[in-house]
């Protein structure tokens, strides 16, 4: 079955209805559109697309998507009336379920994997006990306090997944981290190419989801550090170790406590297996 996908900028009202004319469905690929955290004003953007087409009698798809945290009292007034005009329904995590299954759906939610593991296949294994950890950081939970508990975590210098180049490369980071050029992944570079890690890596420390659900693909344990829902699941539906800053104070003790890459690894292998070959 082949499915007409539309990207609607976020232009105006007349280019939604312009676009909406030319396509018989919408479908939503992958990621968490439906949240409140990032602003109210992307959640409502999302939910009026879906209105107005639906008004227009378009097909409309949800696919791997992830809902949530939705806080205001008008997000949750809203969602349940978006849910019953979707006429596919696929969600990427059990968290997400949950806010299906308590509306009476058109159709049946489905639990299926993140879209970025269609790819899963693209990538070689790139687990080795004895390789180095590397580190992926995130500007906003990316503190003071983080960098001495990373700092203090790890007597080997620390390979640096460059994920966001204006976010990510900061020279005092890469200082107290004993980060040199030469030991800088790029991410970006990587993906677009679809290869594996240049290095071995026995773990990976990052703040990003798309990092994690990478480190899946590859076969690399991880440890989460965030606040973030979507990578806390994430690491839960791997059996990966996480720290939420919000709950927890993040310590160089508590970072090498869960700095057991051979454990980890063989929870990932297990719940991969299980979760990717549905």
């Amino acid at each position: 079955m082949s499915y007409s996908v539309t990207y609607v900028p976020r232009k105006s009202y007349i280019s939604i209805f312009c676009a909406l004319l030319r396509v018989t469905e919408i479908s939503f690929g992958g990621g968490s559109l439906f949240q409140d955290k990032t602003s109210i004003l992307s959640f409502l953007y999302y939910s009026m697309i879906v209105c107005v087409g639906k008004m227009m009698r378009r097909q409309i798809n949800f696919y791997g998507q992830g809902f949530g945290p939705m806080t205001s009292r008008l997000s949750k007034a809203i969602f349940p009336l978006i849910l019953k005009q979707v006429d596919t329904l696929e969600v990427r995590d059990r968290e997400s379920l949950g806010y299906c299954e308590v509306v009476k759906n058109r159709v049946v939610p489905r639990l299926t994997m993140d879209m970025s593991f269609q790819r899963v296949d693209k990538f070689n294994d790139s687990y080795d006990e004895d390789g180095v950890i590397a580190l992926s950081l995130k500007e906003e939970t990316f503190t003071a306090s983080v960098l001495e508990a990373l700092r203090a975590s790890s007597t080997d210098p620390w390979i640096f997944i460059e994920a966001h180049r204006q976010v990510d490369f900061k020279k005092e980071w890469k200082k107290q981290l004993s980060i040199s050029n030469d030991r800088l992944l790029d991410f970006t570079y990587i993906l677009n190419n679809e290869l594996s890690s240049p290095v071995p890596l026995s773990m990976i420390v990052s703040m990003r989801f798309h990092v994690c659900a990478w480190a899946v693909m590859t076969g690399v344990p991880f440890l989460a550090i965030s606040d973030d829902p979507k990578l806390l699941q994430l690491a839960k539906q791997f059996g990966q170790p996480f720290i939420n800053p919000q709950e927890d104070t993040v310590s160089g003790v508590k970072i090498r406590h869960n700095l057991r890459p051979k454990k980890y690894r063989t929870h990932l292998i297990e719940n991969r297996e299980t979760y990717l070959c549905r």
